[in-house]
């Protein structure tokens, strides 16, 4: 994609099983709101986890009290006190092979990227916008063909580089 093309908000078509999408870059009204997704994410994830030893460990007239300490704690939590997350990052090396470097993502953007909720929701913000009936189970199924992650990875990387923001002119 040139530089113009995306600066104009242009996408770029990609195939999906039997069709063609249209892939739109996303904006910072897209990003904030797969913040507030992913933050939703790791709310629900670390409440279950506690409720999950709590049933396991405590007893049952504790139980109640502990978990709604619990969902209180995490129910004022803001995409601000979301946790960096270590990951790697596949470089291309100059020689042509690849080398993972670790480093840390703010946890939104390792979400998005790294798992299969976040993955999922980034490419359906992108492809909705030029289909707005497109449901995030339809954008599964057919992002998920066969059982296979490959084209959902690949349709990850084409929405950061159509979203990718570049400098346009002199």
């Amino acid at each position: 994609m040139s530089d113009l093309a995306q600066a104009a908000g242009s996408g770029v078509t990609q195939q999906v099983g039997q069709e063609t999408w249209e892939l739109l870059p996303l904006d910072l009204k897209d990003l904030g709101a797969l913040e507030r997704q992913a933050l939703k994410s790791y709310k629900d994830q670390t409440v279950e986890s506690y409720v999950e030893m709590y049933r396991k460990y405590l007893p049952p007239k504790e139980l109640v009290a502990e978990i709604k300490k619990v969902i209180d704690k995490y129910a004022v939590m803001d995409v601000d006190a979301l946790p960096e997350k270590d990951t790697l990052i596949p470089e291309k090396q100059t020689d042509g092979s690849v080398k993972e470097t670790q480093t840390k993502l703010p946890y939104a953007a390792w979400w998005m990227t790294k798992t299969f909720d976040g993955m999922l929701h980034f490419v359906w913000y992108s492809a909705r916008k030029a289909k707005p009936g497109m449901t995030l189970d339809e954008c599964a199924a057919k992002t998920t063909i066969g059982g296979g992650q490959g084209m959902l990875n690949k349709l990850v990387d084409v929405v950061e580089e159509t979203s990718r923001p570049t400098l346009v002119g002199n």
